[in-house]
């Protein structure tokens, strides 16, 4: 998606649609870095300042992941990699901005040998995503494991060159996995009505097919761009936390005190215990209470019938 100096409205969509994580083309954002903006941190990686900027990428990360944000590394400014760690499980965000197809074909290679590098540094048991405009368009023939059949038919080298790369790595482009209208399909559109899809959602073998729920446009996402908003809804298979198990709370049967036999035996038991565990008047107060209170609640449960009941914690 292109950025473009509409960060309110991106910001907007990404919140009303519920959107997590969001990758951003054409930041016009030179240097590198991060910053706040809104509930959401923008990582950003472009060219250098004393340079004309053009392409540069960016992230868009949920704050309630900005505690997982594990490293970030700002490849170039078609490519940023950030590392999120969520309950010891390595999420690999990779954010990219491919070279047009009108670019020579060198400095299209050159932008996927970049690529390789960095997937290749990424542990097979990790997990990768990923995404942006590839300005590639890869067909609808299927490639085993790689594409489906759930996509427009034009094909152009670009799109040779990132199966290739996808068949190389073992991964999966997800948007040619879901059967929809090809208007949930198409991602880039201009104004005189010519659309294709060029920007993708792609996967590794560590994000098995079963977490991947859906993939396709907002259409009505008003984001400023030629772009249209790609959604995928992913599940990550992330050992949830664990959920508090009922545990006994015992209330003592105050009512029990009003049997003799019953008082007689707490006070008895309550001076005996208070003559093994006396207080130290050398300690502060606080810890007097706490002897005392040890003492009493010591008592309390073998002198008095007990309730249960059941308390959830949390």
């Amino acid at each position: 998606m292109s950025w473009n100096n509409k960060d309110q409205e991106i910001i907007n969509e990404l919140k009303s649609n519920n959107i997590d994580i969001c990758s951003i083309s054409e930041t016009k954002k030179k240097g590198k870095g991060k910053y706040e903006i809104d509930d959401y941190t923008l990582i950003y990686s472009g060219v250098s300042r004393d340079k004309r900027g053009h392409s540069e990428v960016g992230l868009l990360i949920d704050r309630k992941y900005k505690d997982h944000i594990e490293k970030e590394e700002y490849i170039s400014d078609r490519i940023l990699l950030v590392t999120l760690n969520v309950n010891k499980e390595n999420i690999h965000l990779i954010s990219v901005y491919a070279p047009d197809i009108s670019k020579d074909r060198a400095e299209r290679e050159s932008f996927y040998e970049e690529l390789q590098e960095a997937v290749d540094r990424i542990q097979a048991k990790d997990k990768i995503v990923i995404m942006g405009d590839l300005n590639a368009r890869v067909g609808n023939e299927p490639l085993g494991g790689v594409t489906q059949r759930f996509n427009e038919e034009v094909m152009n080298d670009n799109g040779d060159l990132l199966k290739a790369f996808c068949a190389v790595n073992a991964l999966r482009i997800n948007n040619t996995f879901f059967e929809h209208d090809m208007k949930y399909k198409y991602t880039w559109q201009n104004t005189r009505g010519q659309q294709s899809v060029i920007d993708y959602i792609i996967t590794n073998r560590s994000i098995t097919p079963q977490t991947i729920l859906d993939v396709r446009t907002l259409n009505a996402a008003n984001i400023g761009s030629d772009h249209k908003l790609l959604l995928c809804k992913l599940r990550l298979s992330i050992p949830a936390s664990t959920k508090p198990k009922p545990h006994r709370m015992n209330k003592f049967n105050i009512e029990s005190l009003e049997d003799n036999n019953t008082k007689l035996l707490f006070e008895n038991r309550l001076t005996n215990k208070i003559n093994e565990n006396p207080t130290n008047r050398e300690h502060d107060i606080d810890e007097q209470w706490k002897t005392i209170k040890d003492n009493i609640l010591w008592c309390r449960r073998r002198s008095h019938r007990k309730k249960r009941n059941l308390h959830q914690q949390g």
